[in-house]
């Protein structure tokens, strides 16, 4: 079983990816941690750009990089979790697999990144803060219509379509256990380890 995790940007992607590895007993590959690994890299990054500004003008090649890399995983592992935009893309034809797409309320959206930009130093010296919840909602909207442009130029899919995706859980009032129970279910999935929180 192949899990692949996509949705909308701020609806805990990344907090549902790492407690469904732990439960699952999966290793999980990070389409956005490998490019912001990349991005503290001073050979790819030389203007030591945050986060945001240095994405928002990646050439396509880089882009395809990190793609090649949640490929090749989902290529030699039977049992992973791949989360990333595209990442529903890239489960191999002939392998069972679970799509999932965490959908929420652009406003909730916008205060939980909002409040998590404001109590962790670290994510606040590495990208963009937010004078108020409203405005990271903003900064989300843009930079999820942005992401549609993107993706559909270089792989003609927008990766924001449900149509992709089997299951396709709201986020908005539900605790990431909550959520990451429905994906275990629905994959038939779960060895009962605990979990990171």
């Amino acid at each position: 079983m192949i899990i692949t995790i996509s949705g909308d940007p701020g609806s805990g992607k990344s907090t549902v990816a790492l407690t469904l590895g732990f439960r699952a007993g999966y290793p999980r590959v990070n389409a956005g941690g490998i490019l912001r690994e990349w991005s503290k890299d001073p050979t790819r990054n030389p203007k030591q750009l945050s986060f945001q500004k240095w994405y928002a003008q990646l050439n396509p090649e880089t882009d395809f990089e990190a793609d090649e890399e949640l490929k090749k995983a989902a290529q030699s592992k039977d049992h992973i979790i791949l989360e990333g935009r595209m990442a529903f893309h890239w489960a191999p034809h002939g392998k069972p697999s679970l799509k999932v797409f965490l959908s929420i309320n652009p406003e909730i959206a916008g205060q939980r990144v909002y409040e998590q930009k404001k109590r962790d130093v670290k994510i606040r010296k590495e990208e963009t803060s937010y004078e108020s919840a409203k405005e990271a909602q903003e900064d989300l909207e843009k930079r999820k219509q942005t992401e549609i442009e993107r993706y559909e130029k270089l792989y003609g899919i927008n990766p924001y379509d449900l149509k992709h995706y089997d299951l396709v859980i709201d986020t908005s009032y539900q605790t990431p256990e909550e959520v990451v129970q429905q994906i275990l279910t629905a994959a038939g999935v779960d060895k009962g380890a605990s979990t990171p929180f």
